[in-house]
This record gives structure tokens, C-alpha cells and sequence, in this order.
């Protein structure tokens, strides 16, 4: 009973995916890892800090 569920979730899934143009992937962040998604992360919540840190001193 639940493989039954899950298939009709699947292909329910699969008709909205496609009536609403979302069949195709973008490609965006196509093999991008988690610690580099992680050191993104960091490197932008750094520079917020300099950038807010450079516009309180001038």
C-alpha cells in the first residue's frame, strides 16, 4: 500500500512538474558540494561584516 502511495505521489508530482514548465532543470549550482555551499556561506556573511564595518567608520 505505501509503494502504491508513493508511485501515485511520483506521478502526480511529474504531471505538475510538467504542466508548470518545471520538467527541465536550469543547471544552476550543478555539482556544487556542501562545504562549498558552506564556505559561500562564510565568505559573504565576512564581507557583510567588512562592508558594514568599512561604511560606521567613514
Amino acid at each position: 500500500m505505501l509503494e502504491t502511495l508513493k508511485d501515485q505521489y511520483e506521478n502526480a508530482r511529474d504531471q505538475i512538474s510538467e504542466r508548470a514548465g518545471w520538467s527541465e532543470p536550469d543547471g544552476r549550482n550543478a555539482g556544487i558540494t556542501v562545504a562549498e555551499s558552506a564556505i559561500a556561506f562564510a565568505a559573504a556573511l565576512g564581507a557583510t561584516f567588512v562592508a558594514r564595518q568599512l561604511l560606521e567608520a567613514a
